[in-house]
């Protein structure tokens, strides 16, 4: 009878990892964190093996000699919001993400818009008995006073006029005390307290249009307001507060400005001092920040810099007995492509390179030397917990713009970032000892329709532009915001997907000058944390 095998199966493996503070050096304690990953995931030991000049008369020379042992292998994964995958984006772009925070005295609040305004200019004194209704209220004009919305009539036009803002201003009547009132001469004027389009409905009529000119039927020129934090020193926009941000305040002197991230408050445009705010939110005071009152925002911001972050990894073939465990230590990204397609989950291929490897039947601990750190499910599964989902690039509430536009032409869109990064090797030492580091590149290839001829002008001009791509777990609404705020095409092919007329383009990202790096990468939460 055949011995029956059971060999180990791609769906019960279980991908791992845990960051370490030192390269190679696992740590003794910390979380590691499961990986949501696809078919075809692996990590590997490669040794290599290079032919002997040996010959041989009878032709049978050239041995295999043995070399060094090289650390790697491919990650592809679906992008989503998981703290694995945060880490792994962290070592791609060689940055940490950081959360836009600010607490300081050189901040103010702002309710930025303007009040619906009007005029009643008497020309000629009233009557005993004329009237003025405003906003529907009744003012009678008396040579005698009798009631609260009795108006003394005076000597002249002026002091008539001067006793009508009085008698306005002193109303308790909530449609009158909606606006305040001023007079100079014989004009006084309305003007709605609060910004916004309201104040446009606030009425004006009179029984003697003769003696009395009104500016019109109602109050004008109210327009919506909105709410603004600005600031006097510092920019907004290099510490990464971008559109879509949940924003959160605490300790504002006027407890009403205080905002909650349940509020859903976000922010609706970025400048260097000045944060516009959503619709949605209401500063009921203008006032300046008190010491001690914070800004703040869920979202994470992620800039390609010099920040090198590794990782041991572990790969568990769960379904064998006893169960095989081959770890990786100083592992991180050397590429990742990220694909964003037109239907589907957006994915990163992120292509490892490490150190040295080990293969044991025995989990990490002390007693084989490779640390005690905490074997948890990790992110991967509490974030599953929470409903998290793959991130798409063409569902409602994602977006690309090319050059700070919409742009509806993207048939299909890659992202390539390349760290440049090879192990070296030293005699007498088998695997490599660092990993030498080179220029952080990103190169994008498109498919466009071809609709005029404006982008290959640009390839052909070497016209510089920006991209800038949202997209969103459509369960959940976290988002993933990717912008590269200075490209210049460098291919531009024309070509056929079908029967349509593409465009096949290639873009590489320039380092920006004001942020000083080629990519900016944003994770927006939908979470009231």
């Amino acid at each position: 009878m055949a011995e029956t095998l059971k060999p180990a199966t791609s769906s019960r493996r279980r991908i791992s990892q845990i960051v370490e503070a030192n390269r190679g050096v696992t740590p003794d304690s910390g979380n590691w964190r499961a990986l949501p990953f696809f078919e075809g995931a692996a990590l590997n030991q490669t040794q290599t093996f290079n032919r002997s000049g040996e010959i041989k008369a009878n032709r049978q020379g050239g041995r295999q000699v043995g070399g060094n042992i090289q650390v790697g292998g491919s990650l592809p994964l679906p992008l989503k919001y998981d703290d694995g995958i945060l880490e792994l984006l962290e070592s791609a772009f060689s940055g940490e993400f950081t959360v836009p925070s600010n607490t300081g005295i050189n901040f103010a609040f702002n309710h930025v818009g303007v009040q619906a305004s009007g005029t009643v200019l008497i020309g000629t004194n009233p009557a005993d008995g004329d009237t003025l209704t405003v906003n529907g209220v009744v003012f009678t004009f008396k040579t005698v006073p009798v009631i609260a919305t009795d108006v003394l009539i005076a000597g002249t036009a002026a002091l008539t006029a001067s006793n009508l803002r009085t008698k306005l201003a002193a109303s308790t009547n909530v449609l009158v005390s909606v606006a305040a009132y001023t007079v100079a001469t014989a004009t006084v004027t309305d003007t709605d307290k609060d910004v916004g389009t309201a104040g446009n409905s606030f009425t004006l009529a009179t029984s003697v249009s003769g003696k009395l000119t009104l500016s019109g039927a109602t109050l004008a020129g109210g327009t919506a307001g909105s709410d603004e934090i600005t600031r006097t020193t510092g920019s907004f926009v290099l510490e990464g507060w971008q559109v879509g941000n949940k924003v959160k305040i605490i300790n504002a002197t006027t407890s009403a400005n205080n905002i909650a991230y349940a509020d859903g408050v976000t922010i609706a445009a970025v400048e260097p001092l000045k944060l516009t705010l959503s619709a949605n939110a209401r500063i009921t005071t203008d006032e300046a920040f008190a010491s001690n009152t914070n800004i703040t925002t869920n979202a994470k911001f992620l800039k390609s810099g010099t920040s090198r972050k590794y990782f041991t990894h572990e790969v568990a073939y769960t379904d064998m007995d006893p169960v095989v465990y081959e770890y990786f230590r100083g592992n991180e990204v050397n590429t990742l492509a990220i694909n964003i397609p037109t239907s589907g989950e957006v994915s990163g291929e992120f292509a490892m390179i490490g150190l040295v490897g080990k293969i044991t039947e025995v989990e990490y601990d002390r007693s084989n030397n490779m640390g005690t750190g905490t074997k948890t499910a990790g992110t991967g599964t509490r974030l599953d917990e929470k409903g998290t989902v793959a991130f798409a690039g063409s569902v409602e509430g994602t977006a690309l713009e090319r050059g700070g536009e919409a742009a509806p032409d993207v048939e299909s869109l890659t992202i390539n970032v390349n760290n440049n990064r090879a192990a070296k090797f030293a005699v007498g030492q088998s695997s490599a000892p660092f990993v030498e580091e080179g220029d952080f590149d990103v190169e994008m290839t498109f498919a466009l329709y071809f609709t005029d001829m404006a982008v290959k002008k640009q390839y052909l001009d070497g016209t510089r532009t920006s991209l800038k791509v949202v997209m969103r777990d459509q369960q959940d609404s976290h988002r993933m915001v990717l912008v590269f705020p200075n490209l210049v095409f460098t291919a531009g092919d024309t070509g056929l997907s079908g029967q349509t007329v593409v465009l096949n383009m290639t873009a590489f990202a320039e380092e920006d000058v004001t942020f000083r790096s080629k990519a900016l990468l944003w994770i927006q939460p939908n979470e009231n944390v």
